[in-house]
């Protein structure tokens, strides 16, 4: 069993770990890079002095295909070995596609080695991500108020809602077990009886970065269970998931 040093509510970040430090501690870009071909070895035309070994590559290339991470290991691209100011080593072989008009590579630096390590825990995930109720009062035009007598705890804010007198892209900006407040007013009236819909527009999942620094989609993730995995960074959650809690491990 697991111990734990302290317990933080989540604030899902793309440049902020969970220990509170930023990510990226380093980083400059480059524009002139010779194209490569399932190769290793990285060219510059013009020196950049401030790529360093450790650093990760992102970027897309003119073709619009990202820099890919190792399909074996999940890990990023990194500078393995600095040749000369132009010359670089990569961890393994990309190809990468230049255009007449240059494609900038990006060059970040992690400070890895004082990442904390941490088990997640979310409070919240819909058992039922789709729901349907009976209105049970007339709803006027340009309302925004729905109400209903069957109590039905799988709506939530944050939901889709479709049916007869809602408009197209309307949302549940608030809700009780009864109520819905609409984002965009009632486009009819909507009789007594009338049965709307309700539901996410994504399915329920989280993403985060591992201590190893893999990035992870974990999909339908368990409520209220510590998931089993040491992450140091929570990017971000669908619409559907919260109260997420980080346990830091010792």
């Amino acid at each position: 069993m697991s111990n734990y040093t302290s317990a933080i509510a989540v604030v899902p970040s793309n440049t902020v770990l969970l220990n509170g430090a930023n990510k990226v501690v380093n980083t400059t870009t480059s524009v002139d890079n010779v194209a490569m071909t399932a190769s290793v070895n990285l060219v510059l035309t013009t020196a950049n002095s401030a790529i360093r070994p450790g650093m990760i590559l992102t970027g897309t290339d003119a073709n619009g295909v990202q820099i890919p991470v190792n399909g074996e290991t999940g890990y990023p691209v990194v500078i393995e070995r600095v040749v000369d100011s132009k010359n670089f080593t990569l961890s393994f072989p990309i190809t990468y596609t230049t255009g007449t008009a240059g494609t900038t590579i990006t060059y970040d630096q992690f400070a890895q080695s004082s990442w904390g390590s941490y088990n997640i825990m979310i409070g919240d995930v819909p058992a039922n991500p789709t729901a349907t109720t009976i209105i049970s009062n007339l709803v006027a035009n340009g309302a925004t108020l729905l109400t209903w007598s069957q109590p039905n705890l799988y709506i939530k804010t944050g939901m889709n809602v479709s049916g007869a007198g809602i408009a197209t892209g309307t949302t549940l900006v608030a809700s009780t077990s009864t109520t819905a407040t609409l984002s965009i007013a009632t486009t009819v009236e909507i009789p007594q009886g009338t049965v709307l819909s309700f539901g996410y527009s994504t399915i329920s999942n989280i993403k985060v970065t591992t201590i190893d620094n893999v990035d992870v989609i974990i999909t339908n993730p368990p409520q209220n269970e510590i998931i089993p995995l040491d992450v140091a960074q929570v990017w971000a959650q669908s619409q559907n998931v919260s109260q997420i809690t980080a346990f830091k491990n010792y």
